[in-house]
């Protein structure tokens, strides 16, 4: 079987698969040889998930969709709370994962501040997920 992608357009993706037959008569002998293609388009999808370890944040990003695709991460933080995400635009395999590590976790006093990430699709923009983490400095 072969496996090819190709883009009809700008925004939708199919894989192409290449089926190849052998017929057969009813004495086990070969009647002729054909082949059939079928195309999946693809599909997107993304989850996020977000956890505090210690003095810095965990980001999960997960491709939910069948084939390959770039994603964007910004965040929106409460006044008063720093964060530095290291990596924002990232690709992954149809149903990889990826976790991003922060640095720099800053806050001008001890109390919940909290800090909203959201990942974009680049391959279809309708498709992003967000997820609101509660942080404390330790």
């Amino acid at each position: 079987m072969i496996a090819n992608y190709y883009q009809h357009n700008k925004h939708l993706r199919t894989l192409e698969y290449k089926v190849g037959l052998k017929a057969t008569d009813r004495n086990g002998l070969p009647a002729g040889y054909g082949e059939i293609t079928v195309n999946i388009p693809q599909y997107y999808g993304v989850k996020i998930s977000a956890k505090q370890v210690d003095n810095y944040a965990e980001i999960t990003i997960e491709n939910s969709g069948n084939g390959n695709d770039y994603f964007v991460l910004s965040k929106v933080l409460e006044e008063g709370l720093r964060i530095y995400l290291p990596e924002t635009r990232f690709e992954l395999q149809g149903f990889e994962s990826k976790t991003i590590k922060t640095i720099g976790l800053e806050t001008e006093k001890i109390k919940p501040y909290n800090a909203q990430f959201i990942v974009t699709s680049e391959g279809n923009q309708n498709i992003s997920a967000s997820v609101t983490l509660p942080i404390v400095k330790n």
